[in-house]
This record gives C-alpha cells, structure tokens and sequence, in this order.
C-alpha cells in the first residue's frame, strides 16, 4: 500500500542538466569523476542502470570533482547527472550517518585510490569512505554474513589509523619467511628448528631480503610431531615459494612422514618438472601432479584442501594445475620437514614464504597472487579470510544534517491551518414529539482532513498530481502518515472527491518555474 506524503515522489527530470558521465565498468571501483564540478552530493543524480541512487549512497570528495560510492554500484550503466538546483528545491535533511563496505576475493574492492582484496594475506581493510568513526562500537563486521565480535578486529588499524580495521587469523600454524636469517616460526605458536645444522641463507627471496637456500643432501626444518599438524577430516593449507636450483631429482618442499603407508609430501617431481602432492593412508595413495616448474624461478605452490566438498586442489603460480576429489582420511604422525621426506629427497634450492594453515586458503581455477609476504595477520583473531569469505564492514555514527534536494512531499508540509473533522457513523430516529432513538453503527470514527498547499511549485504540484493519478482519484486507499500534519500514528485513506489546482504565477515553461495552489480532501476508510 503506498503511503503520502513519502511516495508522492518528485520527479528528477525537472531539474536542468548541466552535465552528464556515463560509465560501465562499476563493478568494483567506488570512486567516479563528474563532468563538472559540484558542491553538494543534491547536486549529483545517480542513476544505477536507470534507478535513482538516494544521495545518501554516495559522498562528493576531490572538492566536488568525484563521487565516491558507500559500495561498488556494480552497475550495468552508471549515469552521474550534475544539476542546477535552485535554493528552493535545497533541503536540510537530519540523517543516519551510516556506511557499508563490502570485501571479497573475486575481485578488487578500491575505497580512497587503494585496492583490498581477500587473499589469505590481507591484514588491513579501510572503512567505508567517508567514515569517521572514534571508537570499535561504532563498527559492526560481518563475516559471510555472521556478525563478528569487537574482539575480533583490531580498530584502529596500524597502518590505515581511524580509516580502517586489522583482522587476525588464527589458522597460520607454521610461517616462514627467513628475514632474520634464521629459521624462527612467525605464527602465533612460535616454534623453533629442531635440526641443529647449519643452514645458508640466500639474498634472492620471493620477498624481502632473504630466503633459506638448501644444499640438496643434508640441509631441512624439522618442527616436530605436533598436533597443530594433524589434518583429520579439517581444512588445511601448505604453500611455499619454491625457487630449485637443480630438477635432477625429487625434491621435497613439505612432508610428514610416519612410515611408508602413512605420509604427506609436496614436492617437485625431477622426473618431468611439475609440482606434486601425494597422500598415504594406510597404503592408500591420492596424488595430484601438475604444473610446469624450472631452476633459477621462484613458484608460487599451493595445496589446498577444503571437506565441504571434499576437494583437494594444488596450485602452481596461481593456477589450480590438479584436482582430488577424494577425502584424504584420517591424519599423519610423525615430524614435519622441510626440504626433506623420511631421510632423502632433498630439496636443492631456495624456500622462502612457508605457510601451513588450518583452512583451506584457496578454490576456483585461479587463486589471488601473492604481492606481499605471507603474514600472521595481526589485530583480533577474526580468523583466516579465504575464498569463500566476504567481508561487511558498516559503520555507524549517529545522525547528522546534510544538504538533499527535495526528493517527495514529505519534504513540503501543509499550508497551516488545515483542518480535520471527525465523525461517528450513527442511526438517528426523531419523532412528531421531539423525542430520538439512536442507534450507533459503528464505535470507530472516521476522520477526513482537508488538506491545502500554497505557493507549492511545479515539482511538488507534479508530485501530488502523480500520486493521485495512479491511485485513480478516489479509487484506491493508501496510508497517510500524520507526521505530515504534525500529529503521531498513520491512517487508512482514500482521496474524497477532485484534486484542486489553481496556477500563481508561471514564470517560465519549465515546470519548476510555476507556482501553484494545490488542495484535496482524505476520507478515512477501514478496507
């Protein structure tokens, strides 16, 4: 049911145009420049595949050079109209300061010229644009939809202050990326190398500074047998760089091994240069192979294994190379190595950025390159973001006023002095005598207000001329929202009679140049 004075809406047309952009590819930048220069978001109509966009959607920012988006409008067509709005059509509306952004890992959300994107590495996203929140509270954080603890980021953000959050994970059980020389756990477990030989470290790394730089025949990590490490029916992710400096035989990035039925290895296969993951149960062997892998490169290799759908996926360079859809079964024992399986297969070159996960990081055909190192994401343990994830940041900061234009009748109120009448609908016999009999038909009372507007422009006589068009005058009842009569509550009306327009002056042919006294009755009705 429509409701007046809200849905007696203006019609934007009116006003006059002064420029027009047109752009198509929205999907995931914020951030769109005018044709001209405005002052105010009432000054920009924005039309998403033809629907007008409220203004508070979107801010003016690069001093009224570009409109920036609350979220990606993710529009066919995105039309920006800039207007001339003269000061009567300039409302000063009290508002919900609010705002929404939404991360995802299909593609790049850009919020104030920097781009974010879930990629397992991530660690700081920027709040909606516009955003000047003073405190967590302020913040609520959507996880695939699930509302997330203030715990569970960290406000404000170390690199991004007051504009953004840090997230945490809590899923990184092994991290590596060498920068000191040495072979220390960067996770939150903190483990230590229990292979006390020397190792080498190289200069040329992944990222950063340095890498560790295996001999091939005796140099690996050892962490341990450690429950952190027991993949059971869990999602779980292993990925490296590897860089070999030599392909003549297997050389192994990961392992597990407890014996000969029981193991998991990711390693590059000599024999015909690929990338390989075998899986051993009890004897029962899953493998994926492929990819294509060469001396003096580093590659990006990932296997990632995720139970929802029972899907084993590896990686190589960002490409999913081979696909396992085999449960992998119940755990391995035994110490995980790097560079080394059981006692050989020696990896001969250089590892830099290990990561072993409890989640499965990665799905699709493709995952995100890496552009940075791996990190233990820092802040609140929100946990590891991956592919399956999106993330729904909203801010709120209380009310505000802001400049609009006028956008329906509810921003037009009445002439003073309207009236209202109301009646019961009653039975009333009079005898020759004098005396009556009264028989009262119904206990509710209607009410009927009259209803009067003047000097009301061409834009709002529009607005109401439409509005009673399409209920077909009397016809059709709709809700009227006394709050435009300064009462509280809302009635069920239907028009009682013509809709009376006079002209006051017109000053041009353009509508919004006339004036107008507009005046109509309501009859209450119970439907």
């Amino acid at each position: 049911m429509a409701t007046y004075p809200s849905d007696a809406t203006a019609n934007t047309t009116e006003f006059s145009v002064l420029s027009t952009a047109t752009f198509n590819s929205t999907g995931s930048t914020t951030d769109f420049n005018l044709a001209s220069d405005v002052t105010k978001e009432s000054e920009v109509i924005a039309a998403v595949d033809g629907a007008v966009q409220d203004t508070t959607t979107y801010a003016v920012t690069n001093s009224g050079a570009t409109v920036s988006f609350v979220t990606a409008p993710n529009a066919s067509t995105l039309t920006l109209k800039t207007i001339s709005l003269p000061q009567r059509f300039q409302i000063s509306r009290k508002i919900e300061l609010t705002g929404s952004v939404v991360y995802s890992n299909t593609a790049a959300r850009i919020v104030d010229g920097n781009s974010y994107l879930i990629n397992g590495h991530q660690e700081s996203f920027a709040l909606p644009v516009g955003s000047n929140v003073a405190d967590a509270n302020t913040i609520m954080v959507f996880l695939s939809g699930v509302l997330q603890q203030a715990t569970a980021f960290t406000f404000p953000s170390v690199s991004l202050g007051n504009k953004g959050i840090d997230i945490g994970d809590n899923t990184t059980k092994l991290l590596l990326n060498f920068e000191s020389s040495n072979a220390t756990d960067e996770s939150d477990i903190g483990q230590t190398d229990l292979n006390s030989t020397t190792k080498t470290y190289s200069s040329t790394a992944a990222f950063g500074s340095k890498s560790v730089d295996l001999n091939g025949s005796s140099h690996f990590l050892d962490y341990g047998s450690k429950a952190i490490f027991d993949i059971n029916q869990d999602d779980f992710t292993i990925e490296a760089f590897a860089n070999p400096d030599s392909l003549s035989a297997n050389g192994t990035i990961f392992s597990r091994y407890q014996d000969s039925d029981d193991y998991i290895v990711l390693r590059t296969v000599g024999a015909n240069n690929t990338i390989g993951f075998v899986s051993s149960i009890q004897g029962t062997l899953h493998e994926l192979y492929g990819g294509t892998i060469n001396t003096g490169s580093f590659y990006h290799v990932a296997l990632s294994m995720s139970r929802d759908d029972e899907t084993a996926s590896l990686y190589v360079n960002n490409v999913r190379v081979a696909v396992n859809q085999k449960v992998f079964g119940n755990t391995v024992s035994g110490n995980v190595n790097i560079g080394r399986f059981n006692t050989g297969e020696f990896f001969d070159g250089k590892i830099d950025a290990i990561r072993f996960s409890r989640t499965s990081k990665y799905a699709g055909a493709g995952a995100q390159p890496m552009t940075s190192a791996p990190t233990k994401i820092g802040g609140g343990a929100l946990g590891a973001l991956d592919s399956q994830d999106t993330l729904d940041i909203r801010v709120y900061q209380g009310t505000g006023e802001r400049d609009d234009r006028f956008s329906s009748m509810a921003d037009r109120k009445p002439d003073v002095g309207f009236s209202t009448t109301r009646a019961f609908d009653t039975s009333i016999f009079q005898s020759q005598a004098g005396y009556e009999k009264r028989r009262l038909k119904s206990r509710r009372s209607k009410r009927q207000y009259d209803i009067k507007y003047t000097n009301l422009h061409g834009i709002g006589k529009r607005a109401v001329d439409d509005f009673y068009n399409a209920r077909s005058g009397e016809f059709e009842s709709f809700t009227f929202d006394l709050g435009h009569i300064n009462e509280s509550g809302t009635a069920t009306v239907r028009f009682d009679g013509p809709l009376n327009v006079t002209q006051v002056l017109g000053a041009s042919s353009n509508l919004r140049d006339n004036f107008y006294t507009v005046s109509f009755k309501l009859q209450e009705t119970f439907d």
